[in-house]
């Protein structure tokens, strides 16, 4: 069975509420990068956008797939501590959480470019309604980034942008799913 993992704690309290509530509630989408990185043999003066190749979604909608915390780097059977996601030994159930945190039905998968201007700040564009673009303060951006796990689009777009630099806008895919 596929897995999608997660390790950033940003947004762990709305995986655990998610995993709660049967993903009704908390976190129940996630926005993964839709490229690989090209490794060259020898470096050669290449726009960064020219260094990325698309890459096709991992997930398709009516799959089943695990829900992981940590996937790769802990043993099997991992509990982790629900206050920083950190694995512990001896840690009290009651302040733990596994290491599996269920299975879910992917419902719905599409692509966004996320992108950061002098100008326009933050946004998104909808390659699915002909590019359009929307501002972190609109509805669609609200849906996003609560769905997600976030605090606010400010919060989620800072993430994207310190391990991505959407200053080069970059594709994502949205993976949204449910409980079984």
């Amino acid at each position: 069975m596929k897995a999608l993992s997660f390790s950033a704690v940003e947004i762990l309290p709305a995986l655990l509420k998610g995993m709660e509530t049967n993903w009704k509630k908390g976190k129940n989408q996630t926005i993964r990068k839709a490229w690989e990185d090209i490794k060259l043999k020898v470096p050669i003066p290449l726009p960064p956008s020219k260094l990325m190749e698309d890459k096709p979604p991992k997930f398709k909608s009516g799959e089943i797939i695990q829900i992981m915390w940590h996937q790769r780097s802990s043993p099997k059977g991992s509990w982790f501590c629900k206050d920083d996601g950190v694995c512990y030994e001896g840690l009290p159930k009651e302040k733990a959480f596994p290491k599996i945190l269920g299975k879910v039905k992917i419902t719905e998968v599409f692509d966004i470019i996320l992108g950061s201007t002098a100008r326009l700040g933050y946004y998104c564009q909808l390659p699915m309604l002909n590019n359009k673009i929307v501002h972190h303060e609109s509805r669609f951006m609200d849906d996003l980034y609560q769905k997600d796990g976030f605090k606010s689009a400010e919060d989620m777009f800072k993430w994207f942008d310190s391990r991505y630099d959407l200053s080069i806008p970059k594709p994502f895919y949205v993976y949204r799913w449910e409980g079984l």
